[in-house]
């Protein structure tokens, strides 16, 4: 029999053997024919399949056929992508050191994450100024946990900016899948400050009074000299004829350090005042020294007298209101040369020696000053101290702030002019003065009995008020007076 050649839609069907050249084949009975179907090229994407029913049939006969169904689903293709994303998404920012770090900036983590459906294999730039470390993991699957990285500026770079780049490629396709921008600056070092050496001293140390011969030493006493500069400072050994001096407990000072030393007067020094200034010599020449005093008074002859001893000094009284401006001396600031002492004989002068140096006071400013001026009472001869009361004593002075002089003067309300024709006879207001045809009324605070001598109000006259300028006047009081 003779099979004609099946047509299809939707799929190619082809026979196994040679066909004749009409297309149709030759079935010998009992024989068979094997055909091959495949979906035809170019078959849209849908959701359902495409089925179709393959007739093969005889020439000779409709009844002798074959049905085969066929049916192919045609799905839209998933394209293959390779991509990856670095979180975070923004710049890393190591912030700014100064030219000469030893420690670097905290090292950071960057995550690798595949966001593609084929796998990754991770290559990392590096950087020229950052270590970067290995990644967790060298391949990344789909749905395979993120691999993670650190980054990290290196140490000892220059000043300037240190902005870099890391690139994440896949090296499969040699594709750069994400980039992390850097970012790092070294400022340069700050200069060195210009050297601004200083010290402070300890004020004064006063040691009181002893009568010649005496055999007890006052108490030592210690001296602070801290360096209050920003360079160092080296100190010498003070010295003393008068004092035993201590040694430095150190002589090489940094900024903010210290040293100490002990003072105490010698023994055996005759009737006398002992005031002195002992220097703290250093290589900064800066001026340091601490102002100390101790008096010897003659050796009483034991004659039966009553002996003259302290019993309490009187404090001058505070100083107020000087001008602005005044000079620091003892005159200026009217410290007084002596005070009272009292005595077991009674009351008596003694001599001040003022510190007027070492107070806050600064002649220069214009600002209102309240400041203490020490003094130290030096006991006349034949007081003595065995009390052991304090000879040091402050006074308080205020100087007050500048201020520009001001002329005194105010403004007459015109309300305040009065027509002459309306007052008494001039002769009886020596006081007021004709100004422009009008008698100007000078009721200035200062002289408040003006009216009163004149001898009557000086009010406008009732209906004379439109008469009265509308301006006003100013007046000093020279003029008025």
């Amino acid at each position: 029999m003779t099979l004609v050649q099946p047509e299809s839609e939707f799929f190619d069907i082809a026979p196994v053997s040679e066909v004749e050249s009409s297309g149709n084949i030759q079935l010998a009975q009992g024989g068979e024919q094997t055909f091959t179907v495949q979906p035809k090229l170019g078959l849209s994407a849908k959701d359902d399949p495409y089925v179709e029913e393959l007739v093969f049939a005889s020439d000779e006969s409709t009844e002798a056929s074959a049905t085969v169904t066929a049916s192919v689903m045609v799905k839209t293709e998933t394209p293959k992508t390779v991509a990856a994303t670095v979180t975070p998404e923004g710049p890393l920012s190591f912030g700014t050191l100064e030219q000469g770090y030893e420690t670097a900036p905290d090292a950071q983590p960057v995550t690798v994450k595949n966001t593609g459906t084929e796998a990754i294999r991770i290559q990392l730039s590096v950087p020229e100024d950052y270590v970067v470390g290995e990644p967790s993991a060298e391949v990344l699957n789909p749905g395979d946990e993120a691999a993670t990285f650190t980054v990290q500026p290196k140490t000892g770079l220059q000043a300037g900016d240190h902005s870099g780049m890391i690139s994440v490629t896949d090296q499969n396709t040699g594709n750069t899948l994400a980039e992390v921008r850097l970012e790092f600056t070294v400022s340069e070092p700050e200069p060195d400050p210009e050297p601004e050496p200083g010290l402070s001293v300890t004020d004064s140390l006063e040691f009181g009074t002893k009568e010649e011969g005496y055999k007890e030493l006052p108490d030592e006493q210690t001296v602070i000299v801290t360096n209050t500069g920003n360079t160092k400072i080296v100190l010498k050994q003070p010295s003393s004829n008068a004092y035993t001096i201590g040694t430095l407990s150190a002589t090489e000072l940094e900024a903010g350090d210290n040293a100490t030393f002990s003072v105490q007067p010698v023994s055996g020094l005759s009737q006398g005042e002992y005031l002195e200034d002992i220097v703290i010599a250093n290589d900064a020449n800066v001026e340091a020294y601490v102002n100390v005093h101790f008096s010897v008074t003659k050796k009483k002859v034991d004659n039966g007298e009553k002996a003259n001893n302290l019993t309490g000094i009187k404090k001058p009284s505070d100083i107020k209101d000087l001008p602005n401006g005044t000079q620091k001396t003892q005159k200026a600031l009217k410290l007084p040369g002596t005070v009272k002492i009292t005595t077991t004989k009674g009351e008596q002068k003694a001599s001040v020696k003022w510190d007027v140096k070492g107070s806050s006071y600064d002649p220069s400013s214009a600002e209102r000053q309240i400041f203490n001026v020490k003094g130290t009472v030096i006991l006349p001869d034949g007081v003595k101290n065995p009390n052991k009361i304090s000879t040091v004593i402050a006074v308080s002075i205020t100087v007050n702030g500048y201020q520009a002089r001001k002329p005194l003067h105010r403004t007459i309300r015109s309300q305040e002019l009065i027509p002459m024709a309306s007052m008494i006879p001039i002769q009886r207001l020596p006081l007021q003065q004709l100004a422009q045809g009008w008698i100007i009324q000078t009721r200035v605070k200062e002289i408040p009995d003006i009216s009163r001598r004149a001898g009557r109000s000086q009010r406008p006259v009732p209906g004379m008020e439109n008469l009265i300028p509308q301006h006003s006047v100013s007046a000093s009081r020279e003029n008025i007076l």
